[in-house]
């Protein structure tokens, strides 16, 4: 059984109720933990009967016992068994008033737990907006090799309302970080620019010391014309990170974000928005009624 499952169920359940809706996300959340389906609806049906259960419980009265006075020939006798049955009635009555006292505190925090539950469901939903939107962000920026700065990432004009125009102009308009891509091009420039001098010198000491570049020799399994044109490559690639060090742009353009946006962000996960964006709709019709 999946503790954290077991969790956000209970949560779910704490106006004593769940919706269609509310089982939808469910079944999504076991979904998301690896819990099959069939084993999801066992432990919510169990802890709906659990439920249904305490609370009935609560409503039930303990009833005092009475216990019969025998008939006593004796006077004397029969005034201590009236005294005595009188004071368990009296301790009876004593019990039934505190547990009246106790059962009206229990109404009292459920009335409280009733007001809040709408909150707390929005706010339980709103981090299970977040954390969809986080996952979105993450893979998007992990297929573009790029960040975005921490400043521009505000999902709250988010919340509830993403579609696929707002986070497509939300990706597009962002501003991306671009100092761990800068120090990738500083490492790629000094690296394929030391190859090439490598390759230089080698093809010059060939020519001038040994035997002339037309030669048979080989150096490392290559020929002389395959080692000129590696370091005429060397210095291309050299020259194209300095170019792009400082353009200081990255490597991508809006219409590489919107085809990232379309492989990474499937018609499921706007889906699951929608049903998300429906809840809150409705918790938010249920603070009015509380109001």
């Amino acid at each position: 059984m999946s503790k954290e499952l077991v969790e956000f169920i209970n949560i779910l359940l704490i106006d004593g109720e769940i919706t269609e809706k509310e089982k939808t996300i469910i079944f999504n959340k076991a979904e998301a933990l690896g819990v099959p389906v069939e084993e999801c609806d066992v432990i919510l049906e169990s802890l709906l009967g659990s439920t249904k259960i305490n609370k009935n419980q609560k409503l039930q009265k303990k009833k005092p016992e009475h216990q019969q006075i025998a008939v006593l020939n004796k006077e004397n006798d029969l005034k201590n068994k009236v005294k005595k049955e009188d004071q368990k009635q009296q301790q009876s009555q004593e019990k039934i008033n505190n547990f009246k006292d106790k059962l009206n505190n229990e109404y009292i925090q459920l009335d409280k737990i009733k007001e809040k539950a709408p909150v707390i469901k929005n706010q339980l939903l709103k981090d299970e907006y977040t954390s969809l939107l986080n996952k979105c962000k993450n893979k998007i920026e992990k297929k573009l090799g790029s960040k975005i700065v921490e400043k521009d990432i505000n999902f709250e004009s988010f919340l509830f309302e993403a579609n696929k125009n707002k986070l497509t102009r939300f990706f597009q308009n962002a501003s991306w970080d671009i100092s761990s891509l800068q120090n990738r091009r500083k490492f790629y420039k000094v690296f394929f620019k030391i190859l090439y001098w490598l390759l230089a010198i080698y093809l010059m000491t060939d020519f001038f010391l040994d035997s002339p570049l037309i030669g048979n020799e080989v150096w490392l399994g290559f020929k002389w014309w395959q080692v000129l044109i590696a370091a005429i490559l060397c210095i291309l690639i050299s020259q194209n990170k300095e170019s792009k060090l400082n353009e200081m742009t990255v490597n991508f353009d809006s219409e590489d974000i919107a085809n990232t946006l379309e492989s990474v962000i499937t018609n499921d996960i706007y889906d699951k928005m929608e049903l998300l964006n429906n809840i809150d709709s409705e918790l938010k019709t249920r603070r009015k009624y509380f109001k």
